[in-house]
């Protein structure tokens, strides 16, 4: 997706930075905070009225960040951006590597080239079963033009997509 609305902006009461030219808010929001919980809060209530109020779902939004760590670091933000549009449920099965939890659902992004699987860095996906009994722990992603089964020892390749880095 090319984002269109990245120049000749101006910016509403909001803090929503938009192309004036359009005389629309069209596909970019730049919104300003200056506090890291309000931030995260920002972003959380702008997904949900992005889903409910304008027809997007989360496969249509991505959000940048230009840190791992921190507040406001693609970790953190993963996390709270799952807990709110994809939390835990009986009815989606979930597999926890180390301290990242992956369930049925969650958008998600390869981190490394993957000649094997036919896979590669940057790749946006979503998890489409996680299959778990005594033998196997199996995680299936849907790539949009292929779908790939991961086993659990290369699910590190994996990371929530929600929100990624820039660079």
């Amino acid at each position: 997706h090319k984002i269109i609305n990245g120049i000749k902006t101006t910016t509403d009461n909001n803090g929503l930075t938009f192309n004036k030219d359009k005389g629309d808010k069209g596909d970019f929001y730049f919104i300003r905070r200056t506090n890291s919980i309000r931030i995260q809060s920002g972003i959380l209530t702008c997904v949900e009225n992005l889903i409910k109020n304008c027809g997007y779902s989360l496969k249509d939004i991505q959000i940048l960040s230009t840190m791992r760590r921190g507040e406001l670091g693609v970790a953190k933000l993963n996390q709270l951006m799952q807990k709110k549009f994809n939390p835990k449920s009986y009815n989606k099965k979930e597999i926890k590597i180390g301290d990242r939890i992956f369930r049925e659902g969650d958008k998600v992004i390869q981190t490394i080239n993957n000649y094997d699987l036919n896979i590669f860095n940057g790749e946006v996906g979503n998890i489409i079963e996680v299959r778990k009994n005594s033998k196997e722990e199996v995680v299936i992603v849907d790539f949009d033009d292929k779908v790939v089964e991961y086993d659990k020892k290369i699910l590190v390749e994996l990371m929530l997509a929600y929100v990624i880095t820039v660079h």
